[in-house]
């Protein structure tokens, strides 16, 4: 992880394309790659279809942009550095993983709301649990927690939609895919099936994220920390049975890459 900072503090953000915008881009006219670097994307011509997924249609329109900044150059970045940040603290003393690009602003602090797997979160952001101001925790879907490190694409994508993407942080020892939107931390190593401090965490706990020092923490006293430790116990069954067992058996830390050939 931290090979991936000390590459990210030299690599500018040029690029903002929508992942989520209701048009793909199928064709653009030919122009060559220094051009296309300096073009906004009012310059083309674009050929795109409006796609609905809800009934699976796609009709063809031409559609010309006037006000939607794409790619921009490399003396005027969106951002300085990579969007990808690698924080570390009491949370995340192995690392974990943000992917904040700063128009989400670059610190967040709230109280967390915890839930422990992905079904259980699911199921509290459809029944109107999270406010403005809280940082969601789903916990055990590390590499040995789920096991196999699931995609916390739907959370996120449910947080959107009830128009939370710029009012709550999201921490997870699970993976984000690149789809994700807001001030999201995945890869939170150790994880909390390997009692982490995530697994510790409990709701209106204060948790504090800052982007810029790349800090991840927990707003507990070493005490209270040891105290929590001594009566943990992992609410995750560990006898999965046949292959995920034995993957669970093999796994590495998310911080070495979740490989199977360390242990």
């Amino acid at each position: 992880m931290s090979d991936n900072q000390d590459k990210s503090r030299n690599q500018p953000y040029v690029t903002a394309v929508p992942v989520s915008a209701p048009i793909v881009i199928t064709e653009t006219t030919p122009v060559d790659v220094q051009t296309a670097a300096q073009l906004a994307i009012s310059d083309n011509m674009i050929k795109t279809y409006n796609y609905r997924r809800s009934v699976m249609w796609f009709s063809g329109i031409d559609i010309f942009f006037s006000a939607i900044l794409i790619v921009s150059n490399f003396d005027n970045p969106i951002k300085p550095d990579s969007h990808l940040r690698i924080l570390y603290g009491n949370l995340a003393p192995q690392g974990a993983v943000a992917k904040i690009s700063g128009k989400e602003g670059l610190r967040f602090e709230g109280k967390a709301k915890v839930y422990n797997s992905e079904e259980d979160a699911m199921e509290g952001i459809l029944s109107n649990q999270i406010s403005e101001g809280d940082v969601l925790v789903i916990r055990y879907e590390g590499p040995r927690g789920a096991p196999g490190m699931r995609e916390m694409l739907s959370p996120t994508s449910a947080i959107m939609g009830k128009g939370l993407g710029d009012k709550v942080a999201f921490l997870t020892d699970g993976r984000f895919s690149g789809g994700t939107h807001g001030f999201v931390v995945g890869h939170i190593t150790p994880e909390a099936f390997d009692g982490g401090l995530i697994a510790f965490i409990q709701d209106g706990d204060l948790i504090s994220i800052d982007a810029e020092n790349n800090q991840i923490n927990l707003d507990l006293t070493e005490e209270e920390i040891l105290k929590r430790k001594d009566s943990w116990v992992c609410p995750v069954n560990d006898e999965e049975g046949g292959v995920l067992d034995k993957y669970r058996s093999l796994v590495a830390s998310a911080s070495e890459g979740a490989v199977t050939t360390k242990r």
